[in-house]
């Protein structure tokens, strides 16, 4: 699942002007700790979290916005290109959780 970010450090650097706030199609904005708790409470075993970079530049007043979305994209273009998700779910609008529902169970 990939969901709003409410510890992201993009939250902090924009605050009520952040994506997760301006978009009306987010109706449940929780922590992340709030989310694990739900997925574990629904049978799940969580494999891996991790970001999808600051896309939404700009973020620092002053400087042009195409070198923050350079400098601050670059690690999400990099994690895209190498499909290999690294980074760290405070350096993302949105955090990406890989879940699974345990072997042998029915319902």
């Amino acid at each position: 699942m990939v969901v709003p970010n409410l510890d992201s450090l993009g939250r902090r650097l924009k605050g009520k002007n952040w994506v997760g706030y301006r978009d009306e199609t987010h109706l449940s904005l929780y922590s992340p700790e709030k989310w694990y708790k739900l997925l574990k409470r629904e049978g799940l075993t969580i494999e891996k979290t991790f970001g999808d970079g600051l896309w939404d530049a700009p973020y620092v007043p002053g400087i042009p916005k195409i070198l923050q979305k350079i400098l601050f994209g670059f690690p999400a273009i990099v994690q895209t290109l190498m499909t290999v998700p690294y980074l760290p779910t405070s350096l993302g609008e949105s955090m990406a959780v890989l879940a699974r529902k345990g072997c042998g169970e029915l319902k």
